[in-house]
């Protein structure tokens, strides 16, 4: 039962290797009514796992995974600091509520970037020219006020905070390519929420 096993072990990795194509035609001239002992066989199992530790196994082929679209870009002027959130990873699809994970996102940048300056927050929202401008400006409003809302958590209902929404007035990029058709590439870097204040 051992010596067939050993054999057919053979026959499977002959396919991975060629270094295993001798071991195997010498198996092949065996007499199978000439069983070995159990110590030719051993010998010539510790044989075999000489040569399969031998053989030289390609390493697998890196996968090119393209990079998650940012959270957050951070532009500075002379006077003012603008954070720009993505929409799509605040928001549900249409949606205008924060789920924990987005609240606890825009909670850190009020923590870390916002705790310790002084002077008005802007909030604005901006959405993708999709729909009517009526129903964007509401979508855009009620997006700020939620990311408003987060902040407030943590710096406290007295740290003044303004809410503002603008529809699709104030693109960042070009929601429909010159040919005029779609461009979900832009649309998506314009819906977003924009985090405004002054330098420290």
């Amino acid at each position: 039962m051992l010596y067939h096993t050993a054999k057919l072990l053979l026959v499977a990795l002959i396919a991975m290797s060629p270094q295993t194509q001798a071991i195997a035609e010498d198996v092949d001239l065996l007499d199978e009514t000439d069983v070995p002992d159990s110590a030719e066989i051993a010998a010539s199992i510790s044989s075999l796992a000489i040569d399969i530790r031998r053989i030289e196994i390609p390493p697998p082929a890196r996968l090119e995974i393209p990079a998650p679209r940012s959270l957050r870009v951070d532009v500075e002027d002379d006077d003012q600091t603008t954070i720009t959130l993505s929409a799509d990873v605040l928001f549900a699809f249409d949606e205008d509520a924060l789920n924990a994970r987005s609240e606890q996102i825009v909670q850190t940048i009020a923590d870390e970037k916002l705790l310790d300056t002084e002077g008005p927050i802007q909030v604005v929202g901006h959405t993708d020219s999709i729909g009517d401008d009526a129903y964007n400006q509401g979508l855009s409003e009620r997006r700020a006020a939620a990311v408003a809302a987060a902040l407030r958590e943590v710096l406290g209902a007295s740290r003044e905070i303004e809410e503002d929404g603008r529809s699709f007035h104030e693109p960042v990029a070009e929601n429909t390519l010159p040919n005029g058709d779609d461009n979900p590439e832009g649309r998506t870097q314009n819906r977003r929420v924009e985090i405004i204040f002054d330098k420290e």
